[in-house]
């Protein structure tokens, strides 16, 4: 009875994880989601495999064998979604970002004088805030305005 009811469970939850999959790619949430149903999953073929493994050939050991590749294969998928996570609470700067280019980009925008005190931070999976001192020579709000877009493209 207990390899039917995982055989229901694996095919419900091989079901979630193609939906979420699919509608994972730009969140780690829903690709965290899709990770534990994929080790729910996992749990329910070990269920069937070692259930049939111990009805016909007593392979008890196989029960634990099989939990311990399954327990490191989501562990091994959850290291790439942990650093990701934790430099969001961090709020550290994008892996992607070199600071330095980015004062050169915003030092060469005509009419910028200095660029100093640049802050860039993950906000979330797709979100960055900035923060700078960009010193103008304009004088003129209408020089400014058009200073403030080019910083705004380069950003």
């Amino acid at each position: 009875m207990v390899i039917y009811v995982a055989a229901v469970a694996l095919f419900v939850d091989v079901a979630t994880v193609l939906l979420l999959t699919g509608l994972g790619k730009r969140s780690g949430n829903v690709r965290a989601a899709a990770l534990h149903n994929l080790s729910d999953a996992l749990a329910s073929v070990e269920v069937i495999v070692v259930g049939i493994g111990v009805l016909l050939w007593n392979l008890d050991l196989l029960d634990i064998l099989v939990t311990l590749v399954i327990a490191g294969y989501t562990l091994w998928q959850s290291f790439g979604m942990l650093k990701l996570t934790v430099g969001i609470l961090m709020e550290s700067v994008p892996a992607d970002l070199d600071i330095s280019h980015v004062s050169t980009l915003l030092s060469g925008v005509p009419g910028v004088i200095d660029v100093h005190h640049l802050h860039v931070w993950q906000l979330d999976e797709h979100d960055r805030a900035f923060e700078g001192h960009v010193v103008m020579a304009a004088a003129e709000l209408t020089e400014m305005e058009r200073i403030k877009r080019q910083i705004k493209q380069i950003l």
